[in-house]
């Protein structure tokens, strides 16, 4: 298993793979840092290669968000 440093960078507002995750290969990351306002509450996630996407809104502010994947399956934890 890689570690998660090797794996992914976050870039302005984005998680970006350094490459393919592999076998058992997973990334883990808390996200952190949003305002006060509901309007941090806007995610979207793309997998650009195979054109598939989801966009969550929601309707209180958030606090944290989990991001969790391994080489199949992705999911985001507000």
């Amino acid at each position: 298993m890689r570690r998660t440093g090797s794996t992914a960078r976050v870039r302005d507002h984005q998680v970006i793979y350094k490459h393919p995750l592999e076998g058992k290969d997973r990334l883990a990351i808390q996200i952190n840092g949003f305002g006060p306002n509901a309007s941090d509450n806007d995610i979207t996630i793309e997998n650009r290669k195979v054109g598939a996407g989801m966009h969550i809104v929601g309707d209180h502010p958030l606090t944290n968000v989990g991001y969790w994947s391994i080489r199949t399956v992705l999911t985001v934890q507000p």
